[in-house]
């Protein structure tokens, strides 16, 4: 993908969607997870310790996040009520992301630093992906981009 395309799409995106968006996340207690959800992930994770559970409505579709940490990196896994494995991110280091991701962030966001980074992942290992959050003027603000670079989502945080 050039360089040029990837930043014109994602200045256009951020123009349509600069919009203060919100998913309802609400933040859950273990007994409140349904009990498959936390078979599925003791199979997949077997010696991982969840450090937080949340439940998840994003485009009317409810799921649920087990939040935990490996090798010092947050990983996430989104499983549905039924345990069914959606999608999975991790944390990765900042000079990982795509240096035309980065590129085009600074022309949309040229006063924001780049906090963190996560690599969204499929069920079947493609990349799905890339979660960003910046700090630009005191406010920090989320992106959600998609494998083709395309913005999906902005979320503002005051």
């Amino acid at each position: 993908m050039k360089t040029s395309k990837l930043t014109i799409a994602l200045i256009a995106t951020a123009g349509l969607l600069a919009t203060n968006v919100r998913a309802e996340d609400k933040e859950v207690k273990q007994a409140d997870v349904p009990q498959a959800v936390l078979d599925a992930f003791a199979i997949a994770k077997p010696h991982a310790k969840v450090k937080e559970y949340e439940l998840k409505t994003h485009d009317g579709q409810s799921f649920y996040e087990l939040e935990y940490k490996e090798n010092g990196l947050e990983h996430e896994y989104y499983y549905a009520a039924d345990g069914t494995l959606l999608e999975t991110s991790e944390e990765i280091q900042i000079y990982r992301l795509p240096a035309e991701l980065k590129q085009a962030i600074k022309t949309s966001y040229p006063k924001a630093k780049i906090k963190a980074v996560k690599k969204k992942m499929m069920v079947d290992g493609n990349l799905s992906g890339y979660e960003i959050e910046l700090k630009e003027k005191g406010k920090e603000v989320e992106l959600d981009i998609d494998a083709s670079g395309k913005i999906t989502k902005i979320e503002l945080d005051d």
